[in-house]
């Protein structure tokens, strides 16, 4: 077969997506809306919670541009564009819930997208990446950061950046192109300025680079790695640093306080009742105190059950798949270094276990997880024969050797067909078949459609062409002599080179052939390959193409009816001093779709070939040719690439739909039919979603018990319809926001959006309060303290001149903030100041006559400071009470 290579940090580019790739894109984008759907309806049974309270506060008092807004301490957190956000969705729909549903939902369909993408550039555009993508989108672990408006502010931004970046340094290595650097650099600088989380976003993409370059078996993965994306990694150095010197300005790290003995009560907690069950579609159940959030609450039997489900999946996948124990070894990392910043900056003596059950501060772990359910499907299967690729569409058998009726229920795959009894086959029948598998290592292999099905005959001894005189100088490969066949009729094989061919403009494979005229199809449609000077030849008895190839004599079958395949006058082709020791810059071409649309992911040491005329890629590799053809009059088996369709149309698009296939054998051309495989493996998709959408619906129906949707409606409609008088200060009630954030649980800050600058003054000449349910009625003051009697009769107190006049009471104060009822007579309208004897002075106005005016004071002491404000000023002042005001008789 003619070879050419693929130039060094050439971008081979994805084959146009067609056919089934339609399809996955569609069915990608139904789970997408669906999860949209769902979350939209978690986002619509919530409301305003606590932290929400205090963004649209601080989004009412403030520009946008204040430093006052973008440069807050929010308890910790360092996050403008959040408050940023918060300023857009406040001024658009102003304390009214449906303005961040909309931002959360279009969030949401952000970090789906990223998602997906992620997924592509990872596995390719396959039926196979529904599997980790339907886990993100339906898995309970991202659902509180989600419902809770700050959270996801914090939380979806870093799920984007994550996803995006990822693939951006998956790519990055593979093409060389700097626009992935440049994504990569300005998605982790935005996703910085909402959540300083994101500082692990770099890392993570780094550890996904190398990981991939490991499983597809790789060597050097950390040197290339960072050669390769050193533009990435040194922008995103730079990045990190400029964002460093902001987030110690505004930050205070020295009130963070913890212990070993604190760490080791709210780790364990957080790993088995809550990451580990979500993983499963748990925690099933939620427990609440009001005014907190919903935490995990798992059954002890379900999370023994999601513990042993776990390890059972672990154990399997590592039996099935090869290289695949350091994703899980980096996936568990992840886990703990993501908990260990909530431990230790929420640690503390009155901080309870409950916290990190709540899973907010650990959505990001879903889109690492995904990625690790990826690279999974992307590594090469234990029992992958050696030197063949596995199908881009593998099945279950494929996954799981050994393992192949619990595996059909885990992992998605296609089975292929059960094998017939050997014994029924003729010599010349298992000759072949094990001939397949007894190609050169090291050589790329002609592949000969078959007449009766779309597996293809390997075509060994091709010699190498030169590529297409647009194309960059081959880089010939080295070819080792292939061993013989081993006592079972297999190939002893070795996968050290390789061979590619340039993709066309259009991202297809071209195989040169020089000095090859082609040939006609034959007799059933299908189309030959011909080859240099060879004449074809007549199928045998039993009906089986023959493939000949000049200078090669025909080799009978050994004693056990085994072909034997000479491999004598190989050249031996030096390497291209233009590559390092991984052929193709380490990476694989991309390959063209098959007839079903699937691309064709990358590959290490893979050469591409042309589609058949039917439509269907085939592949080869290096060491082994790709595909087996059905067996005549027996069952079909394929394990190359893309070459293995199922019988028929109706079990084509029900393999994909179900996600795992096994057919019963084939009798006069029919289908049997389905085992159970499919519809176990249908069952636990099913089962998982069921779950899933449980988990949620026990959440909701947490998390819509909030008082703060009937204060706020109401307090908006009492204020619509006030008549002016202001109204003194006051906290909300402690269930819309606790006191433990004064001063942002003010009502004049918390309803800040939607009043007018004079709704709330320091004293008024009528008190009146919010209720805790929202509405406005009158209040009085309680005698905590009286003001004594004044020594002027039919005065009291004269408040007069300049000078402040001390008003003693009946007892000291406590530092609080206390309400004075001040009944005076004055001589004229004008202001005066009043203070405790420890505290900052308020100003209130008078009018002239006998009045009455509620100044609220802060301080402590055992008498008030009055003084006049306006020349002339002279007021009497009797007795009142000074202490807490309140609605309550």
């Amino acid at each position: 077969m003619d070879t050419v290579a693929v130039p060094k940090w050439v971008d081979v580019a994805p084959a146009r997506v067609g056919g089934a790739g339609r399809g996955v894109l569609v069915a990608a984008a139904f789970l997408v809306v669906v999860q949209l759907a769902v979350r939209g309806w978690v986002a619509g049974s919530g409301f305003f919670y606590w932290d929400d309270l205090i963004l649209v506060g601080r989004a009412g008092s403030y520009s946008l541009w204040s430093a006052d807004l973008l440069l807050y301490n929010h308890d910790g957190h360092f996050m403008p564009l959040a408050f940023a956000t918060a300023w857009v969705v406040t001024a658009v729909a102003p304390l009214t819930w449906a303005g961040p549903v909309v931002s959360l939902v279009v969030l949401q369909f952000a970090a789906s997208v990223a998602v997906v993408r992620m997924l592509i550039v990872l596995i390719g555009v396959r039926w196979a990446i529904l599997v980790p993508l339907g886990f993100y989108l339906f898995c309970p672990l991202t659902l509180p950061a989600y419902a809770w408006w700050a959270a996801a502010l914090n939380a979806l931004p870093l799920q984007f950046a994550l996803a995006w970046v990822i693939g951006d340094a998956v790519r990055l290595v593979e093409t060389g192109r700097r626009r992935y650097a440049a994504s990569g650099v300005v998605v982790l600088a935005v996703a910085l300025l909402f959540f300083e989380k994101s500082v692990i976003v770099p890392f993570a993409a780094f550890a996904v680079a190398v990981l991939v370059r490991h499983v597809d078996g790789l060597g050097s993965a950390l040197r290339v790695v960072a050669r390769r994306g050193a533009t990435l990694w040194g922008g995103s150095g730079v990045v990190i640093a400029c964002w460093l010197a902001g987030y110690l300005t505004v930050v205070d790290l020295s009130a963070v306080h913890t212990s070993p003995a604190e760490l080791r009560d709210l780790l364990p907690g957080a790993t088995s009742l809550g990451i580990v069950p979500t993983l499963f579609g748990g925690p099933w159940s939620w427990e609440r105190w009001l005014p907190s959030t919903p935490w995990a609450d798992p059954p002890s039997w379900a999370v023994v059950a999601a513990w042993v489900a776990l390890g059972a999946l672990v154990l399997l996948s590592l039996r099935a798949r090869l290289r695949v124990g350091p994703v899980w070894v980096t996936a568990a990392a992840y886990v703990l270094v993501a908990q260990l910043p909530v431990a230790l900056a929420r640690s503390g003596p009155n901080t309870a276990g409950e916290l990190m059950q709540s899973l907010r501060y650990f959505a990001d772990i879903a889109v690492v997880l995904t990625a690790t359910g990826a690279l999974i499907l992307r590594a090469r299967p234990h029992d992958h024969t050696p030197g063949l690729l596995p199908d881009e569409r593998s099945r279950t058998a494929e996954l799981f050797p050994g393992f192949r009726g619990l595996a059909r229920v885990l992992l998605p795959g296609r089975a292929p067909v059960p094998h017939a009894d050997s014994s029924r086959r003729s010599p010349a029948v298992r000759g072949r078949v094990r001939a397949l598998f007894a190609s050169p290592p090291g050589r790329a292999a002609a592949v000969l459609p078959d007449s009766q099905c779309d597996a293809t005959v390997p075509h060994i001894h091709t010699p190498a062409h030169l590529p297409d005189p647009g194309d960059d100088a081959a880089v010939p490969h080295s070819e080792t002599p292939t061993p013989l066949p081993d006592s079972r009729g297999g190939a002893s094989t070795s996968r050290r080179h390789a061979a590619a061919v340039v993709a066309d403009s259009l991202h297809d494979a071209t195989i040169p052939h020089d000095h090859t005229a082609a040939s006609p199809p034959d007799s059933c449609g299908n189309a030959t390959t011909p080859h240099d000077r060879t004449p074809a030849h007549p199928p045998d008895s039993c009906g089986n193409a023959t493939t000949p190839h000049d200078r090669t004599p025909t080799h009978p079958p050994d004693s056990c009816g085994n072909a034997t395949t000479p491999h004598d006058r190989t050249p031996t082709h030096p390497p291209d001093p233009r590559e390092d020791a991984t052929a193709l810059d380490g990476r694989a071409p991309a390959h063209p779709p098959d007839s079903w649309g699937d691309t064709a992911a990358p590959h290490d040491r893979t050469a591409a070939v042309a589609p058949d005329p039917g439509g269907t890629a085939t592949v080869m590799h290096s060491d082994a040719p790709a595909s087996a053809c059905d067996l005549r009059g027996g069952v079909g088996m394929s394990r190359g690439r893309d070459s293995m369709l199922l019988a028929g149309p109706r079990g084509r698009v029900a393999g994909w739909v179900l996600g795992m296939v096994r057919r019963r054998p084939v009798s006069g051309g029919r289908s049997q039919g389905f085992v159970l495989g499919s519809r176990a493996a249908a069952a636990l998709a099913v089962a998982f979603l069921v779950s899933s959408l449980w988990s949620t619906a026990s959440f909701v129906e947490s998390w819509r018990v909030d008082p703060t949707r009937t204060y706020v409606t109401n307090v908006k409609g009492a204020l619509a319809g006030s008549d002016g008088v202001p109204l003194l200060e006051q906290e909300v009630p402690w269930d819309v926001l606790n006191p433990t954030a004064y001063p942002q649980n003010l009502v004049s800050r918390v309803l800040a959006p939607v009043t007018k600058p004079a709704t709330f003054a320091d004293s008024t000449p009528r008190l009146r309060m919010i209720t805790d349910s929202g509405e406005i009625v009158e209040a009085a003051v309680w005698w905590n303290r009286s003001i004594l009697p004044g020594p002027e009769a039919g005065c009291g107190h004269r408040i007069r001149g300049p000078q402040p006049s001390d008003v003693p009471l009946d007892g000291p104060m406590l530092e609080h903030e206390w309400t004075v009822q001040l009944n005076y007579l004055a001589n004229q309208d004008g202001r005066i100041t009043v203070s405790f004897e420890h505290g900052e002075p308020v100003g209130a106005p008078v009018r002239e006559g006998l009045n009455t005016v509620y100044v609220r004071v802060v301080g402590s002491g055992s008498m008030l400071r009055i003084s006049p404000r306006t020349p002339g000023l002279d007021l009497c002042l009797g007795v009142g009470p000074v202490g807490v005001a309140s609605y309550d008789s």
